[in-house]
């Protein structure tokens, strides 16, 4: 099988636990461009997305928010789903009752109540600068993501209510241990992944998607090749067809020279 696009995940799985791309892995994706497409998916949002393109040696396609945002170089923003307002104001107000930190992702920047400097330095090492407004349901623009962090222990509890209430209105992923994201129905990793393959021209079958958390499932199960990388939760690592070495390890490298370079030069 000759694979014509890989779609990989950025935290946990491209970038290692410092946040860094290795050099020797963004050269293996440089060389990889000149035989296939290569996408960028991933919950960031596109514009902490966009600054990773510095690497490459041309813009790439960008999946970001989970899917929510669907990026190409020549078109610009090929789509972009927005949670209706309702929904937000549920999920909001839920949010307020647990004493969860949010933020909305809209089409203008990221937004949020609350701003602290720990806060503040985490979101940072995302390319993020979010704005601190009174209210967020005053927004114009209703979010293409929310975000519902907290420490591990109490997300580990508010999620089965998130889905318990919320289930049959919106998506909800684990995209972290400290995080639960908040897209609109239908919208994930997977559906945008077949989008973009279509808007390039390739098979759905001649794809390659690499992962590491829940959030990647979807795509992991659409695409032709699903692959986790090794530090994946057991639970993503069984539903992957292939485990690569761990982001700490280069695995993401290691699959583009098994199954793109192999078969090229």
């Amino acid at each position: 099988m000759r694979y014509r696009l890989v779609a990989i995940d950025v935290d946990g799985t491209l970038l290692n636990d410092q946040y860094e791309m290795p050099p020797r892995t963004v050269e293996t994706m440089n060389r990889s461009l000149d035989y296939c497409h290569v996408v960028l998916c991933t919950g960031r949002s596109l514009f902490s997305t966009k600054p990773l393109l510095q690497h490459f040696k041309k813009p790439i396609p960008l999946i970001s928010d989970n899917g929510g945002t669907l990026w190409l170089p020549e078109r610009g923003i090929l789509e972009q789903t927005t949670i209706s307002r309702q929904v937000v104001k549920e999920v909001l107000s839920f949010c307020r009752e647990y004493g969860l930190h949010v933020d909305f992702t809209t089409g203008e920047g990221i937004y949020v109540e609350s701003l602290n400097e720990q806060l503040l330095s985490i979101y940072r090492k995302y390319f993020a600068e979010p704005k601190k407004v009174r209210d967020l349901m005053q927004l114009k623009q209703m979010p293409v993501k929310i975000t519902i962090s907290g420490p591990p222990q109490q997300i580990d509890q508010a999620y089965p209510e998130v889905i318990r209430r919320f289930a049959e209105k919106a998506q909800f992923f684990r995209s972290g241990p400290y995080f639960i994201d908040c897209l609109a129905q239908g919208v994930n990793k997977g559906a945008a992944l077949m989008k973009v393959a279509s808007a390039l021209g390739v098979d759905i079958s001649q794809t390659i998607a690499i992962g590491n958390y829940f959030n990647d499932l979807e795509m992991l199960q659409l695409a032709g090749l699903g692959v986790a990388v090794a530090n994946a939760p057991e639970e993503v690592r069984g539903q992957a067809d292939l485990v690569t070495d761990s982001n700490n390890h280069e695995g993401v490298r290691k699959v583009l020279e098994k199954f793109i370079l192999t078969f090229t030069e």
